[in-house]
């Protein structure tokens, strides 16, 4: 059985950590773009 994981981030408000700031960006904009890419393949199929 295959399982999925999912993560909803509804909003960063302020990060502190510079690093971490940087970090959660990049997690954010992963997320996005996998959303994006689902979505781009579900419209062509």
């Amino acid at each position: 059985m295959k399982k999925k994981s999912e993560l909803f981030i509804q909003s960063i408000s302020y990060v502190h950590d510079p690093c971490a700031a940087q970090k959660w960006f990049e997690i954010y904009i992963d997320i996005v773009k996998k959303q994006l890419l689902e979505n781009v393949k579900k419209q062509l199929d």
